[in-house]
């Protein structure tokens, strides 16, 4: 399924983008300006290091001077070029000391090439300082003149006026100004504007990269949370339409057991008016007693037979609503394993109610969760064609396997006579006794046994190893078990849900001590042999035992 971000997201992440790509804008220019610092820190040290180009030389307007006079173009060309990087000399053939001299030409200047986007036009010499240069004098004439100054301060001193050189300059006054040419120009090569490009690009590039990732993040969060979403939603339906089928069935269980009731009535009303007609008839009086007596058992047994049903659909449907209830207490980390146990309630694997909870009892324990038993839910024992013969629950150890047999049937258990060899009842708070009934024989010991024998012989045929298999009947918890006992011959118990887990392991403690000296299989080696899964291996290691 393919998920489309809203059009609120998307604005979202363009909002994203253009805040990581002004935050790198402004990464960039401090990082910038301080490249600038560096470079012409760098550049101010190198110059004041070179003895060839300091501005220690007091005689520069003298030597320029008199390289004017001698035409020496070469040397101060020189002279000239040598302060570009921080000014441009301009020599003018003007020849007054007024600051304006509207009529100068220039004579000679820096190298253009060597000054990075600067014209030096006479117009704007006017704003630049300069010096003028005079005619070299003699020394006796120099001499001359400085007592002449003694005497009159006033008085000039030195030669003719032969010119005037500017100082133009040449870097940035701030790094604000730098940025803004480098801004108008981006891709020239000029100072530290080369190291703005990339530092420029490298953030661009870095806010851009993390942009990305964060956007790829979302959208995998966003389509998580939609999937969680839309598995919600499907599991809320799934689960209420659960619950509506569990209550349409109980409303029917009800209309169902009210009818028999009204038929039963019917029934037990036209007998008795029968009898009333046949009062004088002691024969037919005695044959109306007993049809009535059965049919009141049969009455009671069909609503007890209602009730268990009824009480196994409410341990369903309150199940069911447990584990709903549960689904939307936990939280988002937690779904997964509440969605598996939703799922589970809502399409249930076992034949009802109380089947779930032997099985969660023996999966639940300690040994179940270690794996030193393995249970297996409705398997089929029977051997060749003797039919089918489906266990509840079969607990499969190193030591023997257990056959388990659910009966849902609580209050006081009681036999018919012998324990063994009649049938089994149950009596709830005084009402009538309902008959426990079982697939297989008169009683559910029975039915396990039959279970357990053929589980036996089948294991003698196929398994290398000596393995026992013990029948055991379990009843809700708080079932009375006394008057039928917990314990039937040697390999088959009787037992409640609350004591589950400790019969299991009484009688796991009892085939270990008979197999104290026998080699032992693991559970799974066991449930391959039971399922019939190598053959071949198990029967050549059965020869080698």
């Amino acid at each position: 399924m393919r998920f489309r971000r809203p059009t609120k997201l998307r604005i979202y992440g363009i909002l994203r983008l253009f805040v990581l790509l002004v935050l790198s804008v402004l990464l960039a220019g401090f990082i910038n300006s301080k490249n600038y610092t560096s470079y012409f820190n760098k550049m101010m040290f190198r110059l004041h290091t070179d003895r060839r180009l300091t501005l220690e030389d007091t005689d520069m307007p003298e030597r320029i001077a008199g390289l004017l006079l001698r035409n020496d173009t070469a040397r101060l060309q020189q002279i000239l070029n040598g302060y570009s990087q921080i000014i441009a000399l301009v020599v003018t053939d003007c020849i007054s000391l007024d600051k304006l001299c509207p009529e100068q030409r220039i004579l000679h200047s820096t190298n253009p090439a060597l000054i990075w986007n600067k014209s030096i036009k006479v117009a704007d010499l006017n704003r630049y300082p300069f010096v003028p240069l005079r005619q070299p004098l003699s020394p006796a004439t120099k001499a001359m003149q400085e007592r002449i100054r003694q005497i009159n301060p006033l008085h000039p001193v030195g030669g003719k006026i032969i010119g005037r050189v500017y100082a133009v300059r040449t870097f940035p006054a701030s790094f604000a100004e730098d940025y803004k040419l480098w801004l108008r120009h981006p891709f020239e090569d000029n100072g530290p504007w080369r190291s703005y490009l990339a530092t420029m690009v490298g953030c661009l590039a870095s806010g851009f990269s993390v942009w990305l990732i964060m956007e790829l993040f979302l959208k995998i969060r966003f389509m998580e949370r939609q999937r969680a979403r839309e598995r919600e939603l499907e599991l809320m339906s799934r689960a209420d339409t659960a619950l509506t089928q569990l209550e349409e069935k109980e409303t029917q269980l009800r209309a169902r057991e009210q009818a028999a009731s009204w038929q039963m009535e019917s029934y037990i009303g036209r007998i008795r008016n029968l009898e009333r007609q046949l009062r004088d008839k002691e024969e037919y009086r005695e044959i109306a007693a007993g049809i009535i007596i059965e049919l009141e058992e049969e009455k009671e047994r069909q609503s007890e037979l209602f009730r268990q049903e009824m009480g196994r659909t409410n341990l369903e449907r309150q199940s069911l609503l447990d584990e709903l209830k549960n689904y939307r207490l936990k939280s988002e980390s937690e779904r997964e394993t509440a969605t598996m146990a939703l799922e589970k309630a809502i399409a249930p694997q076992f034949a009802n109610v109380f089947e779930k909870m032997v099985h969660e009892a023996v999966t639940g324990s300690s040994k179940g969760r270690k794996g030193d038993w393995l249970a297996l839910h409705h398997f089929d024992v029977a051997l060749g064609e003797a039919g089918s013969q489906f266990v509840d629950c079969l607990v499969i150890s190193r030591e023997c396997l257990m056959v388990i047999e659910a009966k849902y049937y609580g209050g006081t258990l009681e036999a018919e006579g012998d324990v063994a060899n009649t049938r089994w009842f149950s009596r709830n708070h005084g009402a009538k006794k309902s008959e426990i009934k079982s697939s297989w024989g008169d009683n559910p010991y029975h039915q396990v046994r039959e279970y357990a024998t053929t589980l036996f012989s089948l294991i003698r045929e196929r398994s290398p190893w000596k393995l026992h298999a013990y029948g055991i009947i379990v009843f809700p918890a708080g079932a009375d078990i006394t008057a039928i006992g917990d314990k039937l011959g040697k390999y088959y118990r009787i037992t409640t849900l609350d004591r589950l887990v400790a019969t299991l392991d009484h009688i796991e403690a009892e085939a270990r001590r008979e197999n104290i000296h026998t080699r032992r299989p693991t559970p799974e080696q066991v449930e391959e042999l039971i399922r019939g899964r190598n053959m071949g291996k198990l029967l050549r290691l059965k020869g080698t035992v």
